[in-house]
């Protein structure tokens, strides 16, 4: 009998680790896109800085003419996420998202593959398939909200940067 409590008591213990790592990875995911609404992270393209301020919803870290930046830290998971918005006359018209995670173990870049596979997801539902650019970038071609031609590029940087690195780059296009 107290062999079948101790396998039981053990079984739990196994699903709350489980349930809690997918909660983390979760987290990650929604840390890094915020939001499926909008072009990226809730902002449409075109948007002024006050609008993408408002939808951040926190201080910029960094700020310069035209510019404004965001470092975001989830040390569950040993990750550091840099969102930059570059700003013309027109308005917002490049967000990139850069996430590493520390160190180069396999868990690390597994984490990478993982969120990579949930953006590219996302990415594909919003915007349709995508144009596979080199074995490690893909690139989606769509409208934005404000009608303007974009792309979405999705870069697995983790080989080059010998860590866990993923890089979400969203822009309008130069016609």
């Amino acid at each position: 009998m107290k062999k079948i409590k101790f396998l039981f008591s053990l079984a739990i213990v196994a699903l709350l680790t489980v349930s809690c790592s997918n909660n983390q990875e979760k987290t990650l995911f929604t840390t890094v896109m915020k939001t499926n609404k909008g072009d990226i992270r809730g902002v449409n393209l075109n948007s002024s800085p006050e609008q993408v301020k408002k939808i951040e919803g926190e201080k910029p870290d960094s700020v310069a003419d035209g510019y404004l930046a965001y470092f975001i830290d989830v040390p569950s998971k040993q990750a550091h996420i840099t969102v930059e918005y570059s700003f013309d006359n027109t308005g917002l018209y490049s967000a990139d998202i850069k996430v590493k995670i520390d160190g180069n173990s396999a868990k690390s870049l597994a984490a990478i593959d993982t969120l990579q596979t949930k953006i590219r997801k996302l990415l594909t539902k919003k915007y349709g398939p995508p144009v596979e650019l080199s074995p490690v970038t893909l690139m989606w071609n769509f409208t934005s909200e404000s009608g303007s031609s974009a792309s979405a590029q999705l870069l697995n940087n983790s080989e080059v940067e010998e860590t866990g690195s993923l890089e979400i780059l969203v822009q309008t296009e130069v016609e």
